[in-house]
This record gives C-alpha cells, sequence and structure tokens, in this order.
C-alpha cells in the first residue's frame, strides 16, 4: 500500500505516518554510517540503530495533526482552497496552480486532507516537467 493509500485510510492523527510522511519528503535525518533509524515505542522516537547511546532521538513533525505543520508540505506557488465537505469524508482540500492541473484530497481530519493533497500535488510536480524546463511557455 502507498503512502497516499494509508493516509487515506486513516481516520485521525498517526505518529507512524509522520515518520512515513518525513521519509518520502527526505526531512528524515540521515541513516549515516552502518545503521538506520527505528522507531521506539510507545513515544514513538525514532533511534540509530548503529549510535543508539550517542545519538539523540529523532521526532519527525506532526504532520496529521497538525495544520501547520502539513501546510509546510504543498509545494510553493500553488493556491490553497480547504473546506469542511459534509457529504464527503469531513475535509476537502484543493491546491492548484493557474496554469496546471489541481489536486483534490478528502479526510477525516483536515491535516489528513492537506497531506494528501500536498504528496499528490509533489508527485505530480516531480514527474511533469517544469514550461521553462521544455521551452514551452503557458499562454
Amino acid at each position: 500500500m502507498t503512502l497516499i493509500e494509508k493516509l487515506e485510510k486513516a481516520t485521525g492523527p498517526s505518529q507512524e505516518l509522520d515518520a512515513e510522511i518525513a521519509i518520502a519528503v527526505g526531512v528524515a535525518p540521515p541513516s549515516g554510517e552502518g545503521g538506520w533509524w527505528r522507531c521506539k515505542k510507545p513515544n514513538w522516537q525514532w533511534k540509530h540503530a548503529a549510535h543508539e547511546p550517542t545519538t539523540p532521538p529523532w521526532e519527525p513533525a506532526r504532520y496529521t495533526s497538525s495544520i501547520d505543520a502539513a501546510l509546510t508540505l504543498v509545494p510553493e506557488g500553488l493556491d490553497e482552497e480547504m473546506k469542511r465537505a459534509r457529504h464527503r469524508k469531513g475535509w476537502r482540500v484543493n491546491l492548484w496552480e493557474p496554469s496546471r492541473v489541481g489536486q483534490s484530497a478528502d479526510a477525516q481530519t483536515l491535516p489528513l486532507a492537506l497531506c494528501i493533497a500536498a504528496l499528490k500535488a509533489r508527485a505530480y510536480t516531480e514527474s511533469t516537467p517544469s514550461p521553462a524546463a521544455t521551452g514551452k511557455e503557458q499562454p
């Protein structure tokens, strides 16, 4: 199951998903020499396996519970629309750029909807060349 699919199935905040998001967007600390990061429950601190006694724990931003943290995932230059959608899962987020296709997401909480739409927008942006890169300007 992809990260976006996991987020779409989520019903509330998840520190495990927060860490997966941080890893996916490249804000997790590097693994370093001879080790990797692993989760130490119950407090969800991530410890470096090779240097556990000397490496301080790392905690990801609370993307799935904080609107402010989730907004940091939105690519620059996109317009944001957030609304309560009672006929849907609960919240709808639309992200778009005037010259590109927008990305939408529905979720039970606003931070989850923001995370989903932002990760979709990042995936779209990474897979689509910009007009400057192709030499074709948008009208």
